[in-house]
This record gives structure tokens, sequence and C-alpha cells, in this order.
């Protein structure tokens, strides 16, 4: 990995931990700049507002969550209980972390709705595509 794909997954995965513990609107590029020890100027190079990071946020951490929940679901070693299980311990490990503030999808969508349409379209994508995740198991 170049440093310059370092550089924008670290100004990624600080923003997902900001926007989790603050929310999107409480979470400032400031804030951003100073977790990731990166100057605005750099964040803006690589994306080009703040929606845009968030957007490119939102697409990675659901790309991550969904190919979880298809390795756990696909694994034909695995009985249903234990797919359940794995799945139901996810869920407690999110729950026990202090910065967890609920489904990162769902607050987006609560403070993007009406504001940024493609945000929203994220947040709703990702709904059906972990939904439909969920239920491929069971078949």
């Amino acid at each position: 990995m170049s440093k310059q794909q370092e550089k924008r997954l670290n100004i990624i995965n600080k923003t997902i931990t900001l926007c989790a513990q603050y929310g999107f609107h409480g979470t400032s590029m400031d804030s951003i700049t100073t977790a990731t020890g990166v100057s605005k100027a750099t964040i803006y190079k690589y994306f080009i507002s703040k929606e845009n990071l968030i957007k490119e946020a939102l697409i990675m951490f659901s790309e991550r969550a969904l190919n979880h929940l298809n390795i756990i679901f696909s694994d034909p070693t695995l009985t249903l209980e234990q797919k359940l299980s794995e799945r139901f311990e996810i869920l407690v490990t999110l729950m026990k972390d202090d910065l967890f503030n609920g489904c990162y999808f769902q607050l987006a969508y609560s403070e993007f709705n009406h504001t940024d349409i493609t945000i929203a379209d994220i947040c709703s994508g990702y709904k059906k595509d972990a939904s439909k995740d969920d239920s491929s198991f069971i078949n």
C-alpha cells in the first residue's frame, strides 16, 4: 500500500471513529485533522468535502461489515446455531464499546436524510444488503 493510500485510509478510519463518538454533524474537520495529524488541505486533496469523506467512510465501513457477515454466513463448517452465535457476539461487542452510539448507518441517515440524498441512499443500501446477507445463511 502506498503512503497516499495509507494516509487516505487513516483519514477514513479516524472519521468513522469520530463520527461514531460525536455524530456526523458533531465531527468537525478540525477534529479530523487533529485525530489524523493531516492538514485540512491534504484531507480536501483526497475528499472534495466533508460529506464526500463521510460517504467514502460509510462505503468502506459497509464493505467491511458485509464482507465479514458474508464470511460467517457462507462458512459450511458452522452450524446455524454457530452462525447466529457469531453474529450475536459481534453485536454484543459493539454494544460494549463506549464509543458505540447505535448503527452508523441509522445515525448517518437520521442526520442526512433531508440534506444529502447520496448519504441517505448509501445507508438505505446497506440496510438492504445486510438484510439480504442475514437471511442468506438460513437457506
